[in-house]
């Protein structure tokens, strides 16, 4: 993954001041998606994404993502409990960004899941199984590609599959508590090489934190564009491969591994 800027540094205090004024107030206090649903408003026609691969680029801005990700949240998690555990089982694309970030939206928690492609997919799911029973998940966020292979498998027997055009029943189920900041945003499993994989819990505090430090590593006037080839299912892939720009108001470009695996300068 790399950063890409041109301009002069600017100092901790200047870059402060700056979010204050375009935000409108301190990040602390808020969820990792508000911080984003915020520039959204901000900047509905600046590129948040571009996903590129053997085929082309694929350009979503703030305002395609977004309204992508209220569809996934409205229709696929409409009637998830707040505080419910989706498996995010599908190959990392925008639908895997929109999802993840409208879990966050509708108060649920991903947890990634390593399933690169619809090749063999339940070869993955016997890896994975450790995992599937520790989050005690609701449901699987998956692609249509990848539903009649995961609805045969015994693992996800009795757990809602959702894609991102999915149409859930809605409940009445109470809003996300949004100004709860230490509220768990995601598990992160260890690869489990030397044990069991084991779960790493993420709070929206930790993630706002993690763009401080990001933002205070860039220190330029510039927004933070990223390029990253990492998987998506990886807390470095998802954030600081994608969320920190989008966090910032920048771009994140992303890079699927097998492709540059096979073609490196495609970057």
């Amino acid at each position: 993954m790399v950063f890409a800027a041109t301009g002069t540094p600017k100092s901790a205090t200047l870059f402060d001041q700056f979010e204050h004024d375009r935000l409108g107030a301190s990040a602390s206090d808020r969820r990792a998606n508000d911080v984003i649903a915020a520039w959204v408003g901000l900047r509905p026609d600046t590129v948040a994404l571009r996903f590129v691969n053997r085929a082309g680029t694929d350009v979503w801005t703030y305002r395609r993502l977004w309204d992508r990700v209220c569809q996934i949240r409205d229709g696929a998690f409409a009637d998830l409990p707040v505080g419910s555990r989706v498996v995010m089982a599908q190959a990392g694309d925008a639908d895997y960004v929109a999802g993840f970030i409208a879990a966050l939206e509708a108060g649920l928690i991903p947890v990634p899941l390593y399933l690169p492609s619809a090749d063999a997919p339940e070869r993955f799911l016997r890896r994975a199984e450790h995992i599937l029973r520790d989050c005690e998940p609701s449901a699987v966020y998956t692609s249509a590609d990848l539903v009649d292979a995961l609805e045969r498998d015994a693992l996800l027997r009795g757990l809602a599959l959702r894609t991102p055009d999915s149409i859930a029943d809605a409940s009445q189920r109470p809003p996300a508590d949004a100004t709860a900041s230490e509220l768990i945003a995601f598990l992160q499993y260890t690869s489990g090489s030397t044990g069991e994989p084991k779960g790493i819990i993420n709070t929206h505090k930790s993630m706002l934190r993690q763009r401080t430090i990001g933002t205070t590593l860039w220190n330029r006037p510039d927004d933070i564009h990223t390029v990253s080839w990492l998987p998506l299912y990886h807390d470095l892939g998802i954030f600081w491969g994608v969320l920190l720009a989008l966090g910032t108001g920048g771009t994140a470009t992303v890079i699927p591994p097998f492709d540059f695996v096979r073609n490196p300068p495609i970057w």
